[in-house]
């Protein structure tokens, strides 16, 4: 897993930085929305079923921005 980085994403900045807790890998992820307010979740790497979004009681813009989330990702790695 690479290091932190920053991808525009529906014209806001998305922050990733990697993060590794025993079995358990991903990226750690915030993003302000337009009243300033940081939102955070995490991305998690499942072997088979591919990077899911954890978290609860985000705005639907950003788990509508899943996909492009998990492209962001793909790049970057």
């Amino acid at each position: 897993m690479s290091n932190l980085f920053n991808k525009e994403i529906g014209g806001r900045q998305f922050n990733f930085q990697p993060y590794n807790v025993g079995h358990e890998n991903g990226y750690h992820v915030d993003v302000k929305d337009a009243d300033g307010t940081r939102w955070e979740f995490r991305m998690t790497s499942h072997d088979n079923d591919g990077w899911k979004l954890q978290s609860e009681k985000l705005p639907a813009w950003i788990t509508d921005s899943q996909l492009q989330i998990v492209d962001a990702i793909a790049e970057h790695d």
